[in-house]
């Protein structure tokens, strides 16, 4: 792989907790135009530079979504959006379905594991709308 799209992939890897990394600050980094920087990367890695960072915010947004004390707001900002309305919908394309809803799957989910570890809790002790419906 070309030593400058392992630079620039390396940066979004490094960064997973707040991944704010753009083409601009890219190819300024490397001392090359933005098109040229789109054309090689895509070329190297076999997907567009925004795809994959799309790509990456959405890998870690999920596993922060999945945490419910963190707002999605948050998540948003941390995972590289400034507006929780681009988060929205790159998550719903990227998952096929809106944070909100992934998380409560993600919870529901635990929830079961929870109830295969522990077959004798009585379900009145624990709480999922999966469950009750």
């Amino acid at each position: 792989m070309d030593p400058r799209i392992e630079i620039v992939v390396k940066i979004i890897g490094e960064q997973k907790a707040e991944i704010h990394l753009t083409l601009k600050a890219s190819s300024r980094l490397l001392g090359v135009t933005e098109a040229y920087l789109l054309r090689l990367f895509k070329q190297e890695v076999g997907t567009t530079f925004l795809r994959y960072l799309r790509k990456q915010r959405m890998s870690r947004a999920a596993e922060l979504v999945s945490d419910p004390s963190v707002a999605i707001k948050r998540i948003a900002l941390i995972s590289g959006y400034s507006d929780v309305s681009n988060f929205y919908r790159d998550f719903k394309q990227v998952h096929g379905m809106s944070p909100r809803k992934f998380r409560g799957e993600q919870l529901a989910l635990q929830f079961e594991e929870l109830l295969r570890r522990y077959p004798n809790t009585p379900r009145g002790t624990l709480r999922s709308n999966r469950l009750e419906t």
